[in-house]
Formats: structure tokens, sequence, C-alpha cells
């Protein structure tokens, strides 16, 4: 037994099909172009992490093997292993921003994120070794702190896409 129905019969369901569907206008919200300030903001801090004091002790402070003091007496850090690591780490990590930014802006491909990354990683490390290390932290451990946010950020932003629907 089959039932037929009239059109205006139609269950619910069915009449919704037939109906014109109403078009939703999406506005995206690229942050992309933020990835390229954000980093060089993280580049510029850790080039700033050359130049400000990481350790202090008094009123003395204390700076970096291979830094370049700007403001205060040069008193430099005994050179103990992970006082080395962490100025060699930080040079290093300056480096790979540094590569970073010229691979963003000459191929933006898989180069970029990963000498970021890693320029990440070495800014953490820096970052690990001071605070295992027990020092009386500055200025440039806060500004390390804050370059890692900002390229972490930047990395993040170059994935994210906000959608508006009204």
């Amino acid at each position: 037994m089959v039932l037929e129905l009239e059109d205006d019969a139609l269950p619910a369901s069915l009449t919704a099909v037939r109906e014109p569907t109403k078009t939703l206008t999406v506005n995206l919200v690229d942050l992309s172009k933020w990835v390229l300030v954000l980093v060089s903001a993280g580049c510029v801090t850790d080039i700033l992490t050359t130049f400000i004091p990481w350790g202090y002790m008094g009123n003395l402070q204390w700076f970096l093997p291979l830094s370049i003091p700007i403001g205060w007496p040069a008193i430099f850090m005994d050179p103990s292993i992970q006082i080395w690591t962490i100025a060699i780490v930080l040079k290093l990590a300056i480096l790979s921003v540094l590569g970073s930014l010229l691979f963003y802006k000459y191929s933006k491909n898989a180069l970029f994120q990963l000498a970021l990354l890693a320029s990440i990683a070495l800014s953490f490390a820096g970052f690990g070794v001071a605070f295992a290390h027990g020092m009386i932290l500055s200025f440039g451990f806060y500004v390390v702190v804050i370059s890692c946010f900002l390229k972490i950020t930047g990395l993040a932003l170059n994935y994210l896409e906000i959608e508006i629907v009204p």
C-alpha cells in the first residue's frame, strides 16, 4: 500500500528541502599578515639580550660573555659552562630567527617555520639554563621570555584565521 499526499500536505522536513537556502556572508580575518611583525619583534628582543644585563648582585649589573654593555658599567659574569651555554645559545637563536625572516621574505615555505622553531627552542634552552643555574636574574632573562612569546605567537598566527558570521 502506497500513501500519496498532495503537494500541500508534505511533511515539514520535505518542504524545508524545497525552500531556497539562505546565503550567509562570512568575513574571514586573516591574521597571517601579523606574522612578520611579531617575528621581527621577537628578533629585536633577541638582539636586545646582547646589550642588557642578565644578573645582578647588590648594585652591580652582570652581563653575559660576548655581550656589548650599553649604559651600565661592563662587568661580565664568571665564565662557567652554564654562562657560556646561555651566551652561545642566545647568539644561535638570533642567527636562526634572522634566517627565518629571510626564508619568510624569499621562500615562505617550511624552512621559515623550521628556522623559527629552532630559534624558539634555542631561546627556551637559554631560558632554561639560566633558570636552572639559580642566578639572580635581571632584564635579559625577562626579555628572552618576551622574545619566546612573540615568536610563538607569530608562528601560531601563521595558521590562525578568524571567521566572523553575522
